[in-house]
């Protein structure tokens, strides 16, 4: 989040007409800011038209009122209560309902001199939902008609000035019919972004007895291996539930959301939610009889493309991955619909062959580097960020078709090895970068070691503070003991719990 939720404030003139019951995601707060503006609108016998802004905000909204109409909007805002109101991009709140002020609608309109929007959404009584809604505000954009033309404050997807003769259409908008002009439903914008996006975790309770039990009898057959086998790669602490949180308040990019586990379920997840679809081990893997149970995350990795009912593109994340800050299509593509691929610019593993003395996860990228110069002649070393991985579907089958004996091998692991191939993390993100069906990128990102106890403090209270980064992960790594573990468990539960204090939707 951008603020620290504990000193955040909001004031309302008239704070008993606050809605009690909390928007679930972004997109259920964008839709209530949206419908109620028309709702005004409409009871005020205001014309307004939808201005189409989803190409480049999938949060917000916005409407066009004409100039003339100004003072009969602001009549109806100070009839309403329990909303808030700004002018311009980063301005303070400035919230409006009953008892707001004249003086405070003059320096509204000043606002509108200086080409900038309204902002409108409502205000619930939990903090946290009233950030939410803020985010998700609709926009209100007061357009001046001349003889000739209609002139926007701001530009949108299609043009910011536009012919006054318009015929009024009708369109179908989260989930209410709205009034829009005819260019804007016929001039589509140059922007392919694909229409919806999947989302595929993969989770595994670490402090099940059961699980426990099972995985002991396979530790003991192997030769153990800190980094592949310790406590850390399947410590859990509800990282899921806050990560659910997180993509609920700051993405409305999402079809359906998978959970690929062992046939364990989370006993706050609310299965029969439409979007959620749990996914066993056993759906997935080509050979289940000879390759589970299993505990390594390459061999579940190198099955996701298998998930059935999967779109094109997904975005495979691990529980302990956040979206921190919103998240649109704008950060995963090129306005033409290109993936991007985040990469680091100085991690480099090369074509050295993998051996017993680096982690699995370095052994993998050799294994990937050495699959890339195999197939395509080219040295490709970089590595890949550490964030959620936006993956081609048909990519990894068309990689499943070539190297289908290396991915059985993979998945034949039960443990992470050195010959194991790391489809989503490394080689399809590759394979796409070479073929030419991917950019490369940069992004705002933070991955925390958990295990450096001081330096986790320190980051932890700064993000909780400000931050403008947009994917974070709370990486486990390596072995504590258990009073650092309690101290490192407790602050973290902390700090997601401040970070991400709203219920999602996909909770019971």
């Amino acid at each position: 989040m951008l603020v620290n939720f504990k000193f955040l404030k909001f004031h309302f003139y008239n704070k008993r007409n606050l809605k009690k019951s909390n928007p679930k995601s972004a997109g259920e707060a964008r839709k209530n800011n949206f419908n109620e503006v028309c709702r005004l609108l409409n009871a005020a016998g205001i014309k307004y038209t939808l201005v189409p802004i989803d190409s480049y905000d999938e949060f917000r909204t916005r409407v066009g009122i004409s100039w003339k109409d100004r003072i009969q909007f602001q009549d109806v805002l100070e009839a309403y209560s329990g909303a808030c109101i700004f002018a311009g991009y980063g301005a303070p709140i400035l919230p409006v309902g009953w008892g707001a002020s004249k003086g405070f609608f003059r320096r509204m309109e000043r606002s509108i001199e200086r080409d900038e929007l309204w902002f409108f959404y409502i205000g619930y009584k939990n903090k946290a939902a009233t950030l939410l809604s803020r985010l998700c505000a609709c926009e209100i954009d007061f357009y001046t008609e001349t003889a000739e033309e209609i002139v926007f404050n701001r530009s949108n997807d299609v043009s910011k000035i536009i012919s006054c003769v318009q015929s009024i259409c009708s369109v179908n908008f989260l989930e209410n019919s709205v009034p829009i002009f005819s260019t804007f439903v016929e001039f589509v914008p140059l922007r392919k972004f694909p229409k919806e996006l999947d989302i595929v975790y993969t989770w595994v309770d670490g402090d099940d007895r059961e699980w426990q039990k099972l995985k002991s009898i396979y530790d003991e057959k192997i030769e153990s291996n800190d980094d592949a086998f310790g406590p850390g790669r399947f410590k859990s602490r509800g990282e899921l539930k806050y990560s659910l949180r997180s993509l609920a308040f700051n993405s409305t990019l999402y079809r359906k959301v998978f959970i690929v586990t062992n046939g364990q379920v989370p006993n706050w997840l609310n299965t029969n939610h439409p979007k959620v679809v749990v996914v066993d081990h056993q759906d997935i893997f080509r050979n289940p009889e000879e390759s589970l149970p299993t505990f390594n995350s390459h061999a579940i990795e190198s099955n996701l493309h298998r998930i059935d009912g999967l779109g094109e593109y997904f975005i495979y994340k691990n529980d302990d991955f956040f979206f921190y800050n919103p998240i649109q299509k704008s950060n995963l593509f090129t306005t033409t619909g290109v993936p991007l691929v985040f990469t680091n610019r100085v991690n480099s593993y090369g074509l050295v062959p993998p051996n017993d003395q680096v982690s699995p996860y370095a052994n993998a990228w050799r294994n990937t580097s050495n699959i890339i110069n195999e197939t395509f002649g080219v040295l490709y070393t970089n590595t890949v960020k550490h964030v959620p991985y936006l993956v081609s579907r048909s990519c990894a089958y068309e990689i499943e078709g070539i190297y289908k004996e290396k991915l059985c091998k993979t998945e034949k692991n039960r443990f992470r090895g050195k010959d194991d191939v790391s489809m989503p993390a490394s080689l399809c993100q590759i394979w796409s970068l070479a073929k030419n069906k991917a950019v490369e990128a940069d992004c705002r990102s933070r991955t925390l070691t958990l295990s450096r106890s001081m330096d986790m403090v320190w980051a932890l209270q700064s993000l909780l503070i400000f931050s403008a980064v947009e994917f974070l992960c709370l990486n486990e790594e390596g072995q504590q003991n258990y009073r650092d573990q309690r101290t490192i468990d407790r602050r973290v539960v902390r700090f997601m719990n401040r970070s991400f204090p709203l219920k999602s939707e996909f909770e019971k």
